[in-house]
């Protein structure tokens, strides 16, 4: 069962976070005015003078704690300009609410003669604290584009895809990078088997509609038949059992995605995989079980998915082809072929087999974050080498419990993913210890960044779509 390894589990409250200052833009980020603080820990000195045009930069930032200490009073504000030949400021603003007992970081980017896409006049770039199992966090703060074009960053419009079509439109899933979400179903969990429980089986704080509106558009979905019914699934077999847990049944997760899409013309990916039969031993589902799961998504999504009859593979499609005319749900069929979908009609509208969607997905099989990090870095650099021509890459950034961590309560696997996904800010160091944006193979990069408990903060989808923007050739 998946999700950070010999780390404590996270304390609530953090003091520190290292704030990455990142400028994909072809302008200086220049500092405008004397910086501003309060009981703040070496604020103003912190902050770096000069963010040069397509780098990043770095400040440490902590808050000043303790039994005699009014966290409420600690604040600051630090000034940049971006020089682009318009008059704006860009104030960080940091404050603080409540007291040592239970407060809370606000951490954010005021706007003056500048926009930020989704943002008026203040850009929530949300705070991530330290803890004992995590005591060097990353928070990104984002700008990319240009004055002609506009600006991209942290909070990016829901409809991401569709806002940045411009700058992404012409490339394919193999040139862009998108976010995807790890066992997508299991926010919640039911029927449990001996053994299983929240702690060791709930991938995600949010529902699939959750995850979307924070920007996933790559949806793993393992269906399981239970309880007479159909749901999506987390098991594992353990000496011969299958053991786990149901999460969002089917009918919930098309009601999600159909939901998302009836607003938003996004490409979203729904990978169906890992069915199990619990009726019946934990069998793979056979053709009758295919047939009705297929049946529910094509009568419950209808015109979002995208009902093209193609040979190409999806991963060589430009994304302008799926979302120009509105949204597009491809669902990829792990285990059945193209013969099975052509017999139950299912071809050509909006259901594919696995060979249309070619891709690298091997996780690490680690609790241990440098050692994630390593494992995939290194796959990374075998698949530049040896990957089919239409292969996409699907970077794992999910960690896994190991031996006896299973049976502790209070080691949730949504708790590491925290820690795991509070380094893919991290603009320090060289690869693989560093942000997986960064990271470079002979032939590509990643194309899926696949965690566990995406958040709100959309720090994941705000990476992705100004490096979309970055790092665009239409």
């Amino acid at each position: 069962m998946a999700a950070v390894g010999h780390l404590a589990i996270p304390s609530v409250f953090g003091d520190a976070t290292n704030l990455a200052i990142i400028n994909l833009t072809p302008y200086d980020l220049v500092q405008s005015h004397k910086p501003h603080s309060y009981q703040m820990v070496d604020w103003n000195d912190a902050f770096p003078s000069t963010v040069g045009k397509n780098s990043f930069g770095h400040a440490y930032i902590k808050i000043k704690t303790g039994l005699k200490t009014d966290e409420a009073d600690d604040g600051g504000e630090f000034y940049y300009s971006l020089d682009d030949g318009t008059d704006n400021t860009i104030e960080l603003a940091l404050d603080v609410s409540g007291s040592l007992a239970n407060y809370k970081i606000h951490l954010n980017a005021d706007l003056t003669g500048i926009s930020i896409a989704n943002n008026d006049e203040t850009v929530p770039v949300v705070f991530r604290g330290n803890s004992d199992a995590d005591k060097n966090p990353w928070t990104p703060f984002i700008i990319a584009g240009d004055v002609k074009s506009g600006y991209i960053g942290n909070n990016p419009p829901t409809a991401w895809m569709s806002s940045i079509l411009d700058s992404i439109g012409c490339q394919t899933l193999q040139q862009i990078v998108i976010p995807g979400t790890h066992n997508s179903g299991m926010s919640k969990v039911q029927f449990s088997s001996f053994g299983s429980m929240a702690s060791n089986t709930k991938t995600q704080e949010s529902d699939i509609l959750g995850q979307l509106n924070a920007g996933a558009r790559y949806l793993d979905i393992r269906p399981v038949y239970v309880k007479s019914d159909y749901y999506t699934g987390h098991y594992s077999k353990v000496d011969g059992d299958w053991r786990g847990s149901a999460g969002q049944s089917i009918k919930e997760a098309i009601s999600d995605i159909r939901t998302f899409t009836s607003s938003n013309a996004e490409l979203v990916i729904v990978y169906l995989s890992h069915t199990l039969d619990l009726s019946n031993d934990g069998d793979p589902f056979d053709d009758d079980a295919w047939n009705e799961v297929l049946v529910r998504f094509r009568n419950g999504l209808k015109s979002a998915l995208w009902a093209v009859d193609t040979t190409d593979a999806l991963t060589t499609i430009p994304i302008s082809k799926f979302i120009s005319c509105g949204p597009a749900v491809v669902i990829v069929v792990d285990e059945r072929d193209k013969a099975y979908l052509d017999s139950k009609h299912f071809t050509g509208r909006g259901f594919f087999p696995r060979s249309a969607f070619p891709k690298y997905d091997s996780y690490a099989n680690s609790d241990n974050l440098d050692k994630i990090r390593e494992d995939q870095y290194s796959k990374l650099q075998d698949f530049g080498k040896t990957h089919d021509k239409d292969q996409i890459f699907l970077l794992s950034w999910t960690a896994s419990l190991q031996g006896a961590e299973n049976a502790d309560p209070l080691d949730h696997i949504t708790a590491r993913a925290n820690v795991l996904n509070n380094h893919l800010a991290e603009f320090k160091g060289q690869a693989p210890y560093n942000s997986p944006l960064l990271w470079r193979s002979g032939k590509g990069k990643p194309n899926i960044i696949m965690i566990d408990n995406i958040k709100p903060d959309k720090h994941l989808v705000a990476l992705t779509a100004a490096f979309g923007v970055h790092r665009s050739t239409c």
